[in-house]
């Protein structure tokens, strides 16, 4: 789809979409309410045809009819909905009713809509026909958030047309589409293992008893997935998971039944359970080098925990005994985020028994041996939690010496531990006993030597080139040379600067601390990755579920490794301390790919997204203003100037009536060239816009007008604060990007600075008001000034001989933000205030009234009189070697914007004027 045309479209003209699966009115329906009074209607030709979607969330549905009455009596600068033009997902709240508004530049006189699920589109039947130039729903949508969770819209009309994915706010599992997908996956599912790997039939005979609940589980995988926001209902992918189930209907009868053989938990089989105090074993989880680990839980609490036990064959040996006693007393100092919590040390002989928090996940070490490597954002997110657990240990004056994958701990719930304390010391003692396992200890803990913190920061530098690339990185001591492994292609270039640092064989090179070394990650990963790279790192997660549990839809087979953690050390064991073996060849391979429960399958993809859900980052708010709207605000905001409403522009309503009368005298002439300029990224108050256009006169004369928008409040109206109008001057437009937006303006690349304008002007007319002339200014120029050579100079000229006048100048003021134009300059808008004081005496003083003092405020015998001037100037700033401007069009005359002066043009008002009469 064009870009254009998907900009539009993903607001959709859901101009039809008060019939969005719901009463369905007939095809040809009386048509929705006119505009009320009061609100106008834009000029029926106009080009470029843009429309305006405006979305609402009600509490109620009285509240959702009240509103509904109220919009169809606003005027689209009171519009203060969720803006939907750029939008491809709109998600509503839960138990909430929808309210659509569409403004259109020409009369909607048709439309139609339709809902989209799976890639398949269903004909709503909604109201049409001449709604005016508003649409605003009129029915409810109780189906949406019950029934479905997810559900595509298209919808086209006479003006624009488009898509749009609405979104209730509420879990994928609560609406009848989901729980029946689920079910359905889940049962047939299993009955397609049970039917495609029976004992009886043959190939044939299995597949076509597999292949209805393959499908019928593939479905109820697809409608889970597109329930969770997964794959978009518009997409036929979705179709993929019954296909697969097909597949897998297919292929499941070639593989041979599996046999289920006993597996010892240990090498010499599971020990026995130890009698711990105040404990119940549940079961063996693991062993580290000198401890066996298993699972327990509290006899008063029920609190699951993990209890190392020093392994009996080892209580003979003083360097395991010691080992476990070390860790015992570092764990019990230990206090951080990053970090197993101890619950307890029990005494016992001859090492005590080592309670700690019971952890769902695996080591690094798995993720690497099933994965072979993880993405980049991943590797630092892992890092940052070591990094993190580092920090705590060092506040204690150890260095943990054995930093690797087997002591880094991924949580399901995504959280990073840093275990495996038996080693952690004071950094001298490393003399008298080194420690650590090459490549992960640095050369200064190889040699024996006293090290300090940032011999783990080494380790931390090895294990960061292993998670990027799969395997650890090599240092050259000799060179001090980098190298990463030759499937390292992928590693940006600041990764490996950073690497080569964290690596230096002089640990002086190295960062100085895990704090600053996380700082310099958090700036290396952001200019490798994007400034979101921790999230993204999150949300992939680099463990969900054990295994690698593919979530594919109707895939089915046996049970997945359960997982138990402590002390740095992993056990993967099958769940019931079984282990499946089948016969070799090529059904033992597919076995082996295709054999995750599908019910696990589903359940994952669940977990996943819900989990996505929880950690994302809430998106960024819409912005307050798109350009689509903004065109339609602009050309129906000039509708009411037209018909004599000037509510929208009350400080300067004077100004705007003689304007739009002399650019818009008759109802037959047109607006031409529109464009508006939307800065990008506007998502608070307040926020602005400028909107362009040009009106050709049948004698040949070009107006040109340009229009600042301002909105101060999301309640507030969008109202005109500047109105500038050009009559034969070749006034170029807006820069706009390629997406619409207000280009940005190259404030550093100007010949002057934009804030600086306004008291250059001041000093400038300062100046002149003391010499009584216009002088020359060095970077101004302003030939067509009519302030400065008319009101502030010469004005009183012929009475001079008598009478005096003094001046103050007050402050100035850019209004807004620079406004790129097309050739080349930046315009910039700014006021400035002048305050005059008049005397009928020289000397700033006032005398009797025998003289006749001239205004053109009054006539006749004055003592003094006060006047306050409001100056609105425009200046158009070039850029620095910049190109020189176009020519200008036949009939009209260019801008004189010289390439080293600012062109200046300015206009004033006179207020707060005071007279003091005879």
């Amino acid at each position: 789809m064009p870009s254009a045309y998907r900009i539009w479209a993903s607001s959709a003209l859901v101009v039809v979409l008060g019939g969005l699966l719901t009463s369905g009115a007939p095809a040809n329906a009386a048509p929705a309410p006119s505009p009320a009074p009061g609100s106008t209607v834009a000029p029926a030709a106009e080009p470029d045809p843009a429309c305006a979607v405006s979305g609402y969330v009600p509490e109620t549905g009285q509240a959702a009819r009240r509103l509904r009455a109220d919009l169809r009596a606003r005027t689209t600068n009171d519009l203060a909905g969720v803006r939907l033009e750029r939008a491809d997902t709109w998600t509503v709240p839960r138990g909430r009713e929808p309210v659509l508004v569409v403004d259109a530049t020409r009369r909607l006189t048709r439309g139609e809509a339709s809902a989209v699920l799976f890639g398949v589109e269903f004909p709503i039947r909604s109201g049409s026909g001449d709604a005016g130039t508003r649409y605003v729903s009129s029915t409810t949508m109780p189906h949406l958030g019950a029934t479905v969770r997810t559900i595509g819209v298209r919808a086209q009309s006479n003006v624009c047309a488009g898509s749009l994915v609405l979104s209730v706010d509420r879990g994928p599992l609560t609406t009848r589409l989901g729980v029946a997908g689920a079910a359905a996956s889940v049962v047939f599912g299993l009955l397609l293992v049970v039917l495609a790997r029976g004992r009886r039939g043959g190939w044939s005979r299995r597949f076509l008893l597999a292949a209805v609940p393959g499908v019928l589980a593939g479905v109820g995988e697809a409608a889970v997935l597109q329930e969770a926001g997964l794959v978009s209902p518009f997409s036929r992918w979705s179709w993929l998971a019954p296909a697969l189930g097909l597949a897998l209907a297919a292929v499941l009868p070639l593989t041979r039944r599996r046999t289920v053989t006993s597996r010892p938990d240990a090498p010499d089989g599971p020990p026995a359970p130890p009698a711990v105090a105040g404990y119940t074993i549940d079961g063996y989880a693991g062993r580290t080098p000198v401890a066996d680990v298993f699972r327990g839980s509290h006899a008063g609490t029920g609190d699951r925990v993990l209890l190392t036990v020093l392994r009996p064959e080892l209580a003979a040996d003083p360097e395991a005994v010691a080992r476990q006693r070390r860790a015992a007393a570092t764990l019990a100092r230990l206090d951080g985020e990053h970090c197993p919590r101890l619950r307890e040390a029990l005494p016992a002989e001859p090492a005590p028994v080592i309670v700690t928090g019971y952890v769902d996940g695996v080591t690094a070490r798995q993720v690497l041996a099933e994965r072979h490597a993880l993405t980049g954002p991943q590797a630092c997110a892992v890092l940052a939690g070591v990094l993190g657990g580092l920090s705590a240990v060092h506040r204690l004056d150890l260095v943990h010496r054995d930093v690797r994958p087997e002591n880094v701990l991924l949580d399901a719930g995504g959280g990073v531990l840093l275990s495996g304390f038996e080693l952690a010391a004071p950094g001298a003692e490393n003399a008298g006993s080194p420690a650590g396992a090459p490549p992960y200890a640095g050369p200064q803990q190889r040699r024996g030597e006293p090290v300090d913190a940032r011999a783990d920061l080494w380790s931390c530098g090895v294990l960061l080139g292993e998670l990027l690339t799969g395997r650890p990185p090599v240092v050259d001591e000799a060179t001090g040379e980098l190298l990463l492994d030759a499937e390292a292609g992928a590693v940006p270039e600041p990764m490996t600067r950073f690497l080569a640092r964290v690596l230096a064989t002089d640990p002086a090179l190295r960062p100085a601390s895990a704090g600053q070394m996380l700082d310099e990650l958090s700036t290396v990963a952001a200019e490798a990755y994007g400034p979101d790279w921790m999230r993204l790192g999150a949300l992939t997660g680099a463990v969900v579920l054990p295994g690698g549990v593919v979530a594919a839809g109707a895939v089915a087979g046996a049970a997945v490794p359960a997982v138990a953690v402590s002390g740095g050390v992993t056990a993967a064991l099958p769940a019931g301390g079984a282990a499946v073996t089948t016969t070799a060849g090529f059904g033992a391979k597919v076995t082996a790919f295709a054999t995750p429960a599908l019910a696990l399958a589903t359940a994952a993809v669940v977990v996943v997204f819900t989990a996505f859900a929880a950690n994302a980052a809430p998106p960024n708010a819409p912005e307050v203003i798109t350009p689509e709207a903004a065109r339609v605000i602009f050309v129906r905001t000039v509708g009411e100037f037209r018909a004599g409403d000037l509510r929208h522009a009350p400080d300067i309503d004077d100004l705007v009536r003689s304007a739009v009368g002399q650019a818009l005298p008759s109802a037959d002439l047109r607006l031409a060239n529109i464009t508006v300029g939307v800065p990008r990224g506007q998502r608070g108050y307040p926020a602005w816009f400028t909107a362009y256009a040009t009106v050709t006169h049948p004698d040949g004369d070009v107006y040109t007008m340009l229009l600042r928008f301002v909105r101060t409040s999301a309640g507030g109206p969008w109202l005109v604060v500047r109105f500038q109008l050009w009559r034969g001057v070749a006034v170029p437009p807006p820069l706009l990007d390629s997406d619409g937006h207000l280009a940005r303006a190259p404030v550093g690349d100007l010949i002057a600075d934009p804030a600086s304008l306004p008291q250059r002007y001041l000093d400038w007319a300062r100046r002149a008001a003391q010499s009584h002339a216009v002088g020359t200014d060095p970077l101004l120029d302003a030939p067509d000034s009519q302030f400065l050579a008319k009101q502030a100079i010469d004005r009183f000229d012929g009475d001079r001989s008598f009478a005096s006048f003094q001046y103050e100048f007050g402050p100035g003021a850019v209004i807004g933000d620079p406004i790129p134009m097309a050739n080349g300059t930046v315009l910039v808008e700014f006021t400035a205030t002048m305050h005059q004081t008049v005397y009928n005496r020289p000397r700033f003083r006032t005398g009797p009234c025998d003289l006749w003092v001239w205004t053109d405020l009054t006539t006749g015998r004055l003592r003094m009189y006060k006047n306050r001037f409001d100056v609105s100037v425009t200046a158009w700033v070039p850029m620095k070697n910049g190109a020189a401007p176009p020519a200008a069009p036949a009939g009209q005359r260019p801008i004189p914007v010289k390439p080293d002066k600012v062109y200046l043009t300015d206009g004033w008002n006179a207020t707060n004027i005071t007279i003091q009469r005879c």
